[in-house]
């Protein structure tokens, strides 16, 4: 019995069972043969399944599975040779390219982003934007609740939508310690600031990782799309989906059982210094604006990740982070984005891709706006049932080949990731609306519950993925033919 209990227990980290099946499904891939005589696209579907079944159903923590990638791409054999495709390459050719391949340029611009999240929680920029917006709101919770998913969404944009929720709950806390698990004015703040930083994870290429897949995409097909043109094309989508969750949650929740704000306790003066803090400002500002002038700013630098570079330089050099704050980066999702980075390099060069859109393509419709209709509602529910991080790991790269053969990779892969940031209808779709749903009153009793995500993020969702159609339909008009 304790040896049946130990296999299908998901306490420990290494889940038995979910390896045990991720291993036969892996195993049935392999001996379906769907591809004829093309070993190497067989091989590797085969590895297809076993990462994403490994992430699935989570046999092994995310970014342990991710470490493991380049190790099964060499030994699955699976990259052909650029010299002679019917050949593959030789293990050490191939772990050369999958090692090259883990980090790249995208992690600096994202380790950017982790500096300005710390240097701004040092400087507890947060807590006083938020201190000021309860004494405007203080006597009007609505516009308060409306203040502060804008302060989510904003933060989200540049600290990404991991960090941000941390920050607003932080800061909201002793509103919500005043309070019961029963406050609806408390339940409105949790879901709004989530569902916000949802939506703020479609704002810059740095705020998600569904994000940084998409302009990965992007890139390696040759259409890049700048810092600033993602901003200005997902900028709209985003504030009217984050007014919409208002509205709903003001409807649905009827959040008005609190009618002033309590006070929200900021320190006289920032823990490093005024001067500092404003210092701080000033140069986080300065690199988002070179990210966001991206045309330019790589004239003098040559790559954003360059400009990360410097922020850093200057924050860790000036003593205002230290080893400490670079210890405590988000690694986990560096190393996810490095296993996402092979991964998309297997499935290219095997031509598993070209092997699923060919496939894909008989039975998607011969209008691009329908297609793109088709590829984002699966997205969105694929996402909303295994979270944001595993659909943009593997939905992305399929939907960006898919508007490939349409001549759309950047319409396709914009839109894939901002349908998986849509999705927010159950508690685990993402972080933020897990990290609302673990907050608990004096009593340990949550203030939130699945029919709450349920009742507002379902409608948020089926609305922001029409938008994302319709701006497709708008940017490449509403018929065309694949290539």
């Amino acid at each position: 019995r304790d040896l049946v209990g130990r296999f299908f227990s998901s306490k420990h980290p290494l889940r038995v069972w979910a390896l045990s099946l991720s291993v036969l499904l892996s195993s049935l891939a392999a001996a379906a043969t769907p591809f004829g005589d093309d070993d190497v696209a067989n091989r590797a579907l085969s590895f297809l399944t076993l990462v994403v079944s490994l992430w699935i159903f989570e046999a092994l923590p995310f970014h342990s599975t991710a470490m493991f990638i380049p190790v099964l791409a060499v030994v699955f054999d699976v990259l052909r040779s650029p010299e002679d495709p019917d050949m593959t390459m030789t293990p050490e050719e191939a772990s050369k390219v999958v090692l090259g391949s883990f980090f790249n340029h995208n992690t600096f611009l994202i380790l950017g982003g982790y500096a300005i999240s710390s240097a701004f929680s040092r400087c507890e920029v947060e807590t006083v934007v938020a201190s000021a917006l309860q004494v405007r709101f203080e006597d009007r919770p609505y516009l308060f609740l409306l203040a502060m998913m804008m302060l989510g969404l904003f933060l989200s944009m540049w600290i990404s939508n991991h960090t941000a929720p941390v920050l607003c709950i932080a800061v909201l806390s002793p509103i919500i310690g005043d309070y019961g698990a029963e406050t609806r004015f408390v339940k409105a703040l949790l879901l709004g600031v989530a569902f916000a930083c949802n939506f703020g994870g479609m704002l810059t290429p740095i705020a998600s990782l569904q994000n940084i897949i998409a302009v990965q995409q992007m890139n390696m097909h040759g259409q890049p799309m700048s810092f600033g043109e993602w901003m200005w094309l997902a900028l709209p989508i985003a504030v009217t989906g984050t007014v919409l969750v208002w509205c709903l949650i003001i409807i649905l929740l009827r959040p008005d059982d609190v009618e002033k704000i309590p006070k929200i306790l900021s320190k006289p003066t920032s823990p490093v210094g005024d001067g500092v803090s404003l210092f701080v400002c000033c140069l986080s500002f300065g690199t988002i604006v070179a990210w966001a002038l991206s045309g330019y700013s790589k004239l003098l630098l040559g790559d954003l990740g360059v400009v990360s570079l410097l922020f850093m330089g200057v924050v860790f050099g000036c003593g205002i982070l230290t080893e400490i704050d670079l210890n405590s980066f988000a690694w986990h999702t560096l190393f996810l984005l490095g296993g996402s980075n092979v991964l998309g390099k297997v499935v290219e060069s095997s031509q598993l891709l070209d092997h699923m859109v060919h496939a894909l393509k008989h039975a998607l419709p011969e209008s691009k706006v329908l297609v793109a209709a088709e590829v984002f509602v699966a997205a969105c529910v694929m996402a909303t049932f295994v979270s944001h991080s595993v659909a943009a790991i593997v939905v992305v790269p399929i939907i960006a080949h898919v508007g490939k053969s349409w001549g759309a990779v950047q319409e396709f892969s914009f839109g894939s990731a901002l349908a998986i940031s849509a999705a927010m209808a159950f508690p685990f779709s993402s972080f933020p609306n897990i990290y609302s749903l673990l907050v608990v009153d004096d009593f340990g009793k949550s203030f939130l519950d699945t029919r709450s995500f349920l009742a507002v993020g379902t409608p948020a969702s089926a609305f922001c993925v029409f938008m994302i159609v319709l701006w497709t339909a708008t940017r490449s008009g509403t018929e065309g033919e694949g290539e």
